[in-house]
């Protein structure tokens, strides 16, 4: 880790924590304990980050070596790596998606938009993850297929909040 990376933190860590004297002063103590939530959050997620890009970076290193002596083997590591790297990526969506629930609860806001969104980016994720697989093995014709899918995927997945878009639209206008 660079150490600009490292005084950046410090110095965010710094900023919150006066944030946090400033709010315990005027009597803010809740807002106080969020804020210090919200940076400890965000810290561990940063590790979270530094940890997978270095799993990433190692198993690349690896494949390249092995490409040219056992282009079969290099093909694996580079799918057990997606995959180690796709169920991180899955675990990180259900924190997501639990605080998109959570965001909906408390402010009584209709799920169908969030759920779409949500649906999009995953079939988003998965067609780039089957193309790049699909890519490394030398395919890029079926890649291509896999991407032109998705995308149409994507665009079957939004029409709906299109029409709903379109129809309160349509409301106002009349």
């Amino acid at each position: 880790m660079g150490i600009d990376i490292v005084l950046r933190i410090a110095g965010i860590g710094i900023l919150v924590a006066i944030i946090c004297q400033l709010l315990k002063q005027t009597g803010r103590d809740d807002i106080a304990m969020l804020a210090a939530l919200a940076h400890i959050r965000a810290v561990t997620m940063g590790e979270e980050m530094l940890r997978l890009g270095g799993v990433a970076v190692i198993a690349v290193r690896i494949a390249l070596v092995l490409k040219n002596q056992r282009p079969e083997l290099a093909l694996q590591v580079s799918i057990v790596t997606g995959i180690v790297l796709l169920a991180a990526a899955i675990a990180i969506a259900g924190e997501v998606k639990r605080q998109a629930e959570e965001f909906m609860q408390n402010y009584s806001v209709d799920g169908a938009g969030i759920a779409a969104v949500v649906k999009i980016t995953g079939i988003a994720y998965t067609a780039q993850f089957s193309a790049d697989i699909c890519r490394d093995a030398g395919e890029s014709a079926v890649a291509s297929r896999i991407e032109l899918a998705g995308r149409l995927m994507m665009l079957l997945a939004a029409l709906p909040m299109v029409f709903s878009a379109v129809e309160a639209i349509c409301g106002l206008v009349s």
